[in-house]
C-alpha cells in the first residue's frame, strides 16, 4: 500500500539550523518495506528528529528520533495502517 499523503519534517534540535538538506526519495514510500531516508549535512547541524504529520489534525509523531547529521542516512519501514472511514 502506497502512502497517499506523507509530510516529513526535520525538526532541528538546537535553536538554529546550519542547512541540513532532506534529500526527496527517488522511490515511491510503500508500507512495510524498508526506505532509505539520505540527507546533507553542514558544518554546526545539530542532531535533529524525523517528525510524520497528519496535515489534516496537525498531529505529529517522531519516526526516528535524535539523528546524528554526520550519518547522512538512515533506513526505516512504515507500518500497515488501516485507513479511517
Amino acid at each position: 500500500m502506497q502512502l497517499k499523503t506523507l509530510v516529513l519534517s526535520a525538526v532541528i534540535a538546537a535553536t538554529s539550523a546550519h542547512g541540513l538538506i532532506l534529500n526527496t526519495p527517488a522511490e515511491p514510500i510503500v508500507t512495510g518495506e524498508p526506505l532509505e531516508v539520505t540527507f546533507e549535512d553542514q558544518p554546526g547541524d545539530s542532531d535533529f528528529t524525523l517528525l510524520l504529520k497528519n496535515v489534516e489534525t496537525g498531529i505529529s509523531q517522531a519516526l526516528v528520533a535524535v539523528i546524528d547529521p554526520t550519518q547522512e542516512s538512515f533506513t526505516i519501514t512504515f507500518p500497515c495502517v488501516d485507513a479511517k472511514k
